[in-house]
């Protein structure tokens, strides 16, 4: 018998910053804002960063990145974060975040913006919903940007 499998090799990178918005069907409007980067003169290499993700009327994610990997190109970063749901009912019915959960771990995925290609950002959130919140969760795979940039370094 043989079996066979995709092999990725990534390699650490130096930095990855991006902000944007894309439109996921079933969820609405994402937008979101990241930067990582290695953390100078740490040995081993360390990451530090910040996401800040919210798809509207629906979730929010605050989360810091402590991991930062890249393949020729594609990026991928990770961490953890508090996960807000928007709660239409509070404050007298005018709605507001209430937290869901703290330290959620997260993945996100994304590819570089360049001249030809606007770039694309996807995330997947470790966290199951459950009622009154909302369903589903923004998790998807890196999907092209309506606007905004990712650089990665």
């Amino acid at each position: 018998s043989s079996e066979s499998a995709t092999l990725t090799v990534a390699t650490p990178g130096a930095t990855a910053w991006g902000l944007g918005s894309y439109t996921l069907a079933g969820s609405g409007r994402v937008s979101f804002s990241f930067v990582v980067a290695a953390v100078p003169k740490a040995s081993p290499i360390r990451y530090a960063g910040m996401l800040a993700l919210v798809n509207a009327d629906r979730w929010r994610l605050d989360g810091v990145l402590t991991a930062y990997s890249e393949t020729s190109s594609t990026g991928k970063a990770s961490g953890t974060g508090s996960l807000y749901w928007w709660n239409p009912t509070n404050n007298r019915k005018r709605g507001g975040w209430v937290l869901a959960s703290s330290k959620v771990p997260y993945t996100v995925s994304f590819t570089e913006s360049t001249s030809k290609s606007r770039g694309s950002f996807g995330i997947q959130i470790g966290y199951v919903p459950v009622l009154p919140q909302p369903n589903p969760l923004p998790n998807a795979a890196p999907t092209i940007l309506q606007g905004g940039v990712i650089k990665m370094r």
